[in-house]
């Protein structure tokens, strides 16, 4: 029999958030032993999106909707893996507690009518999945989602004195509902025969970037946003850092060949496996058809992001950053040039550094040097072609 499969939906969980590892001891119990997507990058700001990127492999099935609300639909070119997981004899289910304001079922599963099951308190919850493990007949397929650490989920567990706190207790939430899980798989001998695919759907950025009416996410796709934490756990899997970059798009691929399955499904645009090979990860906050004006709060933004740098389209303007030494993207480096008639950067630091390169101080001279200057030029051309194109590609579909 193959083995169980289960997706832990780390909600709202980026990079900086993980750093504070004393708030996820649960975690921890697994993360060590796992593969680390060290360089992970989702696809999204926001859930909706994330997730059905996630989970038919492809970033276009939502383009067309001008709202994220009950009425959205799914341009469903592909199918989501949990199809395909039933197709291959999995038993699936869908959990969420508590009850969410973002129900997808028509995203998460269209095989046989199945739902999304939704529980109000955490525990009824795991009971279903309790009761799922000790009659299991076939492997399983889990979709494990607590929301509790979005910022507006509500649940009396988060209740504090001040709201740092209730931010915080939202991690011990998400942590606390994943020891349930890992004790439920040991209970029933499952957990090594469980593969477990965690990743952080996106993070928040609190108002450094602007203030966007009050909006922590689904805003444009600074890192912060979209550098989330993934790994894999499997009993006998390495335990390794991976270091190249994979995109949310990828994790259906990766998870179909763990699990030996084929993924024939054709999508916009190639995904990769864990061997590698992705030079680019691309990432958006609303869809194509969704409105941007300077009425609204969530200016429409896209990202491509490469090893070193991080290029984001805003409005028909371009940002540029080094997000391995400005993580949460502070210094747009274009401000240190020019852009000519041929759309070429010219390095110009006076305008913005004040002085002549010569003057400037040898901790900026350390980093900016002729091949830094170089490489920002060759990249910045290469990389707003392949943005442009892929909004290009956003809008026509």
């Amino acid at each position: 029999m193959r083995k169980n499969i289960v997706f832990l939906h780390m909600e709202s969980l980026n990079q900086q958030v993980f750093a504070n590892r004393q708030w996820f001891p649960a975690i921890n119990l697994i993360y060590g032993k796992s593969l680390r997507l060290t360089r992970f990058i989702s696809s999204a700001t926001s859930t909706f999106m994330a997730l059905s990127d996630m989970l038919h492999g492809d970033d276009m099935l939502l383009e067309h909707n001008e709202n994220y609300d009950d009425n959205m639909t799914v341009n469903k070119s592909c199918r989501s893996i949990f199809d395909i997981l039933e197709e291959n004899g999995y038993e699936t289910l869908g959990t969420e507690s508590p009850t969410g304001w973002d129900r997808f079922n028509h995203i998460w599963n269209d095989h046989n009518d199945k739902k999304q099951q939704w529980d109000d308190v955490c525990h009824d919850m795991m009971e279903k999945i309790e009761d799922k493990l000790k009659n299991l007949k076939a492997p399983l397929g889990l979709y494990f989602w607590n929301p509790t650490s979005h910022i507006c989920c509500y649940d009396k567990y988060k209740f504090a004195e001040h709201g740092f706190d209730y931010w915080r207790r939202g991690w011990s939430n998400l942590d606390r509902s994943i020891n349930e899980l890992i004790r439920l798989l040991l209970k029933y001998n499952q957990l090594s025969n469980t593969i477990i695919v965690a990743f952080g759907d996106h993070g928040d950025d609190f108002w450094t970037h602007d203030s966007n009416g009050g909006f922590a996410h689904a805003i444009e796709p600074y890192i912060p946003l979209i550098h989330t934490p993934a790994f894999i756990f499997g009993t006998g899997m390495p335990a390794n850092d991976v270091n190249h970059l994979v995109s949310m798009v990828d994790l259906k691929k990766i998870s179909l060949q763990l699990l030996n399955i084929p993924d024939n499904d054709s999508v916009s645009s190639p995904t990769y496996t864990l061997s590698g090979g992705r030079k680019y990860c691309f990432s958006r906050n609303i869809s194509a058809a969704q409105n941007d004006s300077k009425k609204n709060d969530l200016r429409k933004g896209y990202s491509i992001t490469s090893d070193y740098l991080h290029l984001m389209k805003l409005r028909g303007k371009y940002e540029l950053f080094s997000w391995n030494l400005d993580p949460c993207n502070h210094f747009n480096l274009l401000k240190l040039f020019s852009v000519n008639k041929n759309d070429q950067l010219i390095y110009t630091p006076d305008k913005y550094m004040k002085k002549s390169h010569e003057k400037c101080h040898v901790h900026y001279k350390s980093i900016i040097y002729s091949t830094t200057i170089d490489y920002i030029t060759e990249s910045y051309s290469r990389m707003k072609q392949e943005l442009d194109s892929f909004i290009e590609r956003k809008n026509n579909y």
